[in-house]
């Protein structure tokens, strides 16, 4: 049997690894490791956790130090939903995720796609109260930054490792074809859509989309490539890796 993480438990073990290390390096790597070795306990006996199905069908809680693991016990896998603060309200942190309005303020990424919804202002229109063609641009923009952010581009950790790799980094835009299907109007909210379709060795091309209720607004493809030193560069291995995990979850 093995652990499988869902995405918001990706998500949590990112967020509380950066918490724990900006006061302590040695406690941020220290917890990792404690939370594997409950991984591997979990594979063993993986019931040990007390069961939780008020707050979600077959969910059960593993305590580890301040934090709480939430998982669900299949025939041939652990799905890891939660990974929580102890000290927040579960009822609350549940009642939110199970809410399809609620998305992290970076977004999230589901099935390999990530999800950034962003509200249009008076300041994206032009006079006629319609978004400026270029702000799609700023929004599928803001959607790659997050996107690179939740897969561990500004986790640490991976971020060492890639910079190891490949000293001052960075993701240039090469190419963009973008096509405008429907306008959006002042007070929308959108939601913008990333996705990895292609990763190569020094570039990723994304599909990424702006969407109201289900409409399409706009569609984009956009090919970033990989550069170091002023230089296309192979995207370092945990990145890239990390980039098709979710290219293979899009497109099943």
């Amino acid at each position: 049997m093995r652990v499988v993480l869902s995405d918001k438990a990706k998500f949590d073990l990112i967020r509380i690894y950066r918490y724990i290390e900006e006061r302590s390096s040695n406690a941020a790597h220290a917890f990792v490791r404690k939370i594997d070795t409950n991984f591997e306990n979990l594979t063993r006996f993986p019931f040990i956790g007390r069961e939780r199905s008020n707050l979600a069908p077959g969910l059960r809680c593993l305590v580890v130090g301040l934090y709480l693991i939430f998982y669900i016990v299949h025939s041939d896998q652990i799905t890891v939903v939660r990974i929580i603060d102890g000290r927040m309200d579960v009822d609350e942190e549940f009642s939110a995720m199970n809410d399809p309005r609620h998305i992290p303020f970076d977004g999230e990424i589901r099935g390999g796609r990530h999800v950034l919804i962003v509200r249009v202002y008076y300041e994206d229109t032009d006079f006629t109260g319609v978004v400026y063609h270029a702000n799609f641009l700023r929004y599928m923009e803001r959607g790659r930054t997050n996107y690179l952010r939740l897969i561990g581009a500004e986790n640490r950790a991976l971020f060492a490792a890639t910079e190891a790799q490949a000293p001052g980094f960075a993701f240039v835009v090469r190419s963009l074809t973008i096509d405008f299907r429907r306008p959006a109007r002042m007070d929308d909210v959108l939601e913008i859509v990333t996705e990895p379709v292609e990763v190569k060795g020094a570039s990723v091309v994304v599909r990424q989309r702006v969407m109201r209720a289900g409409e399409l607004l706009a569609e984009a493809r956009v090919r970033v490539a990989f550069v170091s030193g002023g230089r296309a560069r192979p995207i370092p291995k945990p990145l890239r890796a990390a980039m098709q995990a979710d290219q293979q979850a899009a497109q099943s």
